[in-house]
């Protein structure tokens, strides 16, 4: 049975709004309410099975009575055993990633090529943990996954997952582009390099580069003509700037283009 959203506003009351885990609070984190026990293992909704933790909340406020008694608060033990498996979980997953980073740089420099730079380490950081996150180490070699891209010199370790694994962002930035989506794509990337380069005659480095195809194809998706991606494009170019996206219109374009 889902937990109402009367309990998980009176759940936010009890906890003060405030994550019961490391202790963040609204409005500047977002805050959801979570199950100490899994559902799978045979936990409850009730509320001393529930507590606040940061994580996107999508559950609304409902109406309460302000004196109303707090409800039961959560299960202190059970508590205690759910944030030590939290925090045994993140150290696990920080091993984990040091490995993996470990295989991607020594993969790389098997090559003989110079290493990468910060920026490209970034990225990756930033992709790798995108998998972790989704539980891919469970699922998935991933020692074999970064072998590849640090071989091929790729920074972007999901290019080289099996398409089972990808998100639907994934799946759409590597698909091959319908003839619609290239005519409208086409003036894009050179209006992104003509405003880089005024600011800097040096390229865009790889992690900016593939910052940029990836925000193209979120931007091809959403709609928006190619006038309109090409003159965000060169504006990101001239700021130096990757995050084509932060460079749209709130609302796509109706008009034509191409």
């Amino acid at each position: 049975m889902a937990v109402s959203k009367r309990l998980r506003y009176e759940v936010l009351r009890r906890d003060n709004h405030a994550c019961r885990y490391c202790g963040a609070t609204a409005p500047g984190v977002k805050l959801n309410v979570d199950h100490v026990i899994p559902q799978a293992l045979g936990g409850s909704d009730k509320p001393d099975n529930l507590v606040t933790s940061c994580t996107d909340c999508n559950a609304g406020k409902t109406s309460s009575m302000p004196n109303a008694q707090p409800i039961t608060d959560v299960d202190q033990e059970a508590f205690r055993q759910a944030v030590a498996d939290k925090q045994a979980a993140s150290k696990q997953r920080e091993l984990v990633a040091a490995h993996l980073y470990a295989t991607w740089r020594w993969a790389w420099e098997r090559t003989g090529s110079p290493a990468p730079v910060d920026g490209d380490v970034r990225y990756f950081a930033r992709r790798l943990f995108a998998m972790l996150n989704r539980g891919l180490s469970a699922q998935l070699d991933l020692t074999e996954i970064v072998f590849q891209a640090g071989s091929d010199l790729g920074i972007d370790p999901t290019d080289y997952l099996p398409l089972e694994y990808l998100t639907e962002e994934e799946r759409a930035h590597r698909a091959v582009p319908t003839d619609e989506e290239f005519e409208r794509a086409r003036g894009a990337y050179p209006a992104w390099w003509a405003g880089w380069e005024k600011r800097d005659p040096a390229p865009p480095a790889d992690w900016a580069d593939h910052t940029f195809r990836r925000q193209l194809r979120q931007a091809l998706t959403a709609g928006f003509q190619g006038d309109v991606i090409a003159q965000a494009a060169h504006a990101a170019g001239l700021a130096m700037s990757a995050e084509l996206v932060a460079f749209l219109p709130e609302t796509r374009s109706s008009g034509g283009g191409n």
